[in-house]
């Protein structure tokens, strides 16, 4: 298991005991590193970005051992998930620059100036078949050749963009800080429609099943129909949803709250499925094989058994 950390840490574990395998230190190649963006792994590698006040890299680490195989510096560094297709990479720097690389090398194989000069912390790229499609915090939404980087289609929205990108069939979903949804046609960028939440929309848009699901208020989280027309339910977190990437397994989607409350929510519904208390923070969300993997802002990882058929709450967590 890889975890990466906003003190500049990153990890390998062994997932059944939780023993420390390797790690290292980002702060030692910049001041301040976080580990904000994805995971991706090539053969061999594991891949992973940091960002930094003045420089971060994308780390490609041997896997087993821990070895910088090699990295690249950006300004500011790489904030946000990566996308892949085949052997290449697909970043964007803190500076507005869409890089692809190869996974293997490291090597540049062409970048693309996208934000018009402004510093950007969070973005949102995705794989479209042969596109790159990445929406900027500005309001810009690029569609770029995955192969060449040229540009395919360019959409200015109003707005600053504060969410992940959701692709469902040939529609891509963003959300702004100004509470809207918006649903463009991964064709031409046209706009499609766009649905208005109660407040700023944040963290990661998520299609399951028959919604597309969206956080906002801090407080809600809900199932929107991907035609934008209805919010088919919604769930307000007893404090504030502190995990903005809902993990969605099965049927369920599960969340987190800042009291240290972990949520199983049926994707049809919203109905409780179950629910953990663990202490502190709940930031980070996985599962693999049976096991559900829970990150804390105050540093503690937990590995707990996935009560697949258990419906009635949990009081207590271990």
């Amino acid at each position: 298991m890889y975890i990466g950390s906003c003190s500049g840490s990153f990890y390998a574990l062994d997932r059944h005991q939780g023993r420390q395998i390797w790690s290292y230190e980002a702060s030692l190649d910049s001041g301040r590193p976080n580990f904000h963006g994805n995971v991706v792994f090539e053969e061999d590698l594991v891949v992973v970005g940091t960002d930094a006040g003045d420089r971060g890299f994308l780390y490609a680490f041997d896997r087993a051992t821990g070895e910088v195989r090699w990295r690249q510096a950006a300004p500011g560094g790489f904030p946000s998930d990566l996308a892949t297709r085949g052997s290449r990479a697909y970043a964007v720097t803190m500076a507005g620059e869409v890089r692809c690389l190869d996974l293997r090398t490291g090597e540049t194989l062409w970048i693309v100036e996208g934000a018009e000069g402004e510093r950007l912390f969070r973005s949102a790229i995705v794989m479209v078949g042969d596109r790159v499609v990445v929406s900027l915090p500005s309001g810009s939404v690029l569609s770029m050749d995955a192969d060449s980087g040229e540009l395919v289609w360019k959409t200015q929205l109003p707005g600053r963009l504060n969410t992940s990108a959701a692709v469902i069939d040939d529609d891509l979903y963003v959300g702004d800080i100004e509470g809207r949804i918006h649903r463009l046609s991964t064709g031409d960028g046209k706009v499609i429609g766009a649905f208005e939440a109660e407040s700023p929309v944040y963290g990661s848009l998520l299609p399951a099943g028959e919604c597309l699901l969206a956080l906002w208020a801090e407080n809600t989280l809900a199932c929107v129909d991907p035609q934008l027309g209805s919010v088919r339910w919604s769930r307000k977190a007893p404090s504030i949803w502190s995990s903005f990437q809902p993990l969605v397994r099965d049927e369920l989607v599960i969340v987190g709250d800042e009291s240290g409350e972990i949520h199983a929510l049926q994707v049809s519904d919203g109905s409780t499925a179950w629910t953990r208390r663990l202490e502190g923070e709940i930031k980070g969300l996985g599962a693999h094989e049976g096991v559900l993997y829970v990150g804390t802002s105050q540093g503690r990882v937990y590995s707990l058994p996935f009560p697949e058929h258990e419906r009635s709450p949990a009081a207590d967590g271990g």
